[in-house]
């Protein structure tokens, strides 16, 4: 495996692309173990509470609700079981809320070095949660899409740099989205294909099976079936 590879293994496949860089830097700390697995997504749950608070200050500027914001998903059991496992789910949930503060944070600033910064906040957060869960493959796309037309009708004095810090996340989420497609066509992606919610094989088993298994009554066919 290779960092610079960024392609899914096509023997396994069962985990993102850059999530090993992750617990790698882990097991040079603490070596190699199940502390290692847990510790960089315990990092990035606490890092997505501390993103929230500044996002939050920012859209309000008031500091109480930045806290309270942030310290209710602290304390949020979801939170604690997802950034205390090993999945990858947890670490790619920080990049993405880290996308949209970089847009938001692109509305807000006002100065040139704010907006270059921004627009570089953005970009790390798309490229590095791409490829750090298989479903943020599907939702970072739809993200930028919408951040990317808030800022459109958000900010009132446009310029190039303006313009190019929201066009520039869109372009490379929708280049991201055409190398994903052209894994999948390469039959790179394997198994994991079949669980997107509009596979056909899959939702044809799902049908299938509940099937059998519902309680028959009248109007049945209407709420049990592909669509």
């Amino acid at each position: 495996w290779s960092p610079f590879q960024l392609r899914p293994l096509n023997s396994l496949n069962l985990n993102a692309e850059l999530p090993s860089v992750f617990h790698a830097l882990a097991q040079r700390v603490v070596g190699f173990g199940g502390v290692a697995a847990h510790i960089p997504n315990a990092f990035f749950g606490i890092m997505t509470g501390l993103t929230v608070m500044i996002l939050v200050k920012i859209l309000t500027s008031k500091w109480p609700s930045a806290l309270l914001s942030g310290g209710l998903l602290m304390i949020n059991p979801w939170n604690i079981h997802i950034s205390r496992t090993a999945y990858e789910a947890g670490i790619s949930l920080f990049f993405q809320l880290i996308i949209i503060l970089g847009f938001v944070w692109m509305q807000k600033t006002k100065k040139l070095s704010g907006q270059i910064i921004s627009a570089v906040v953005t970009l790390i957060g798309v490229f590095v949660g791409f490829f750090t869960y298989h479903g943020a493959k599907f939702t970072i796309p739809v993200v930028v899409i919408f951040m990317s037309g808030y800022l459109l009708f958000g900010i009132k004095k446009r310029n190039f740099l303006s313009v190019a810090s929201f066009i520039m996340p869109l372009i490379l989420s929708l280049v991201l989205s055409g190398y994903y497609v052209l894994l999948n066509s390469h039959k790179l992606v394997g198994s994991r294909q079949n669980e997107l919610i509009f596979s056909s094989p899959y939702l044809t088993h799902e049908v299938d099976s509940r099937r059998k298994t519902s309680v028959n009554f009248p109007g049945k066919s209407l709420v049990i079936n592909k669509a």
